[in-house]
């Protein structure tokens, strides 16, 4: 999350995540998905953390979403690389007014349930 911190996160990847680095170009694919989500604690935004190198700064790069199943709500359709981090924030389109937004953490199923929130995400950005 944006803010706070989850009280439980479990999650598995399905294959191994994979990254490519030429020069300052750096590309990411991975597919993940939760088994345990508590997000007492938590608000704010989601954003999937652990990229293997931090983008340069005043870099936002696009991150593409080829797939998302098992949200309780509003599903990630893209994200973007926040320039000088290792993180992307993901992006909704809501349900209700069609508008694109910042996931929220309400978009999360949440409880121990196996394989939720899953996740299939490719990224090109320049560190």
């Amino acid at each position: 999350p944006t803010a706070g911190s989850f009280t439980t996160m479990t999650m598995d990847y399905v294959g191994t995540p994979t990254y490519t680095r030429i020069g300052r170009q750096v590309t990411v694919t991975a597919l993940f998905r939760t088994d345990n989500v508590d997000a007492t604690g938590a608000s704010g935004d989601l954003t999937v953390s652990g990229l293997p190198f931090p983008a340069a700064a005043a870099n936002y790069s696009a991150a593409t979403i080829g797939w998302a199943s098992g949200f309780a709500s509003d599903t990630p359709i893209s994200g973007y690389v926040y320039a000088e981090t290792s993180a992307v924030g993901l992006v909704e389109r809501s349900a209700v007014d069609g508008n694109v937004t910042d996931c929220g953490i309400d978009s999360l199923t949440t409880g121990a349930s196996a394989a939720k929130n899953t996740i299939y995400l490719s990224a090109t950005y320049f560190a």
